[in-house]
């Protein structure tokens, strides 16, 4: 059984060796489920919390909390939020 390319699929199995259901790509656990405005707002805050850590005041001892920015950041980029996974939200459209 040769399977190539993106489309091919995941065949699971078990630790007993038993074939079990075949996964396709749409399956899988990192689908996006963030829409485009979601997208946009976190993007727009992580940047803005990075560049407070960057340029914000020099007295300001707390400053190394913008570096929190980088999570809301790379969510919008990859679309996937784990929260909204782990609560059934999604907010794209369907297709």
């Amino acid at each position: 059984m040769s399977q190539t390319g993106l489309s091919a699929g995941v065949r699971v199995v078990s630790p007993s060796g038993q074939s079990g259901q075949t996964l396709s790509q749409g399956d899988g656990i990192m689908t996006v489920n963030m829409g485009t405005l979601d997208r946009a707002i976190r993007f727009l805050i992580g940047i803005a919390l990075i560049g407070f850590a960057l340029f914000g005041p020099a007295d300001i001892s707390w400053k190394w909390i913008g570096w929190f920015g980088v999570i809301p950041a790379v969510v919008a980029l990859v679309g996937w939020c784990p929260a909204y996974t782990l609560f059934g939200i999604k907010t794209c459209r369907a297709n």
